[in-house]
């Protein structure tokens, strides 16, 4: 796929070209591959994370690994990399809120523990 850096800029690029110049740190190649990407990212996301609030922090989760690790791009298939860390992404938003709901259940059974026998349950536990 070929896709015009910006509007200025007549020079096209193929997605893999952008992903290189992504990992010399090119702000704007970034926003062009987020342009192109940023559909099929909320897309995809959208039908593993129903909170909305969560799913834009996924989908920014999705394009920062991008910018971070576009130098180790290897040529694989683009839409295959962008699975990979959206993927990626969603799992760990999905542990992060299983663990926060873990910690909100330990918390509760303690305090109706507590309740039961009359004592006060420490604020960090």
């Amino acid at each position: 796929m070929i896709l015009a850096l910006t509007a200025g800029d007549t020079s096209t690029l193929s997605l893999s070209e952008i992903l290189t110049r992504i990992g010399r740190g090119d702000a704007e190649a970034l926003g062009c591959f987020y342009d192109r990407w940023e559909v099929p990212v909320h897309a995809f996301v959208a039908r593993l994370i129903r909170d909305p609030e969560a799913r834009e922090r996924v989908v920014e989760a999705v394009f920062w690994a991008v910018w971070e690790h576009a130098g180790s791009y290897d040529s694989s298939p683009v839409d295959q990399w962008m699975h990979a860390l959206s993927i990626a992404c969603c799992r760990a938003e999905l542990e992060a809120r299983l663990a926060d709901s873990r910690k909100t259940a330990d918390r509760g059974a303690a305090l109706r523990a507590s309740a039961l026998h009359g004592r006060s349950v420490p604020a960090g536990r």
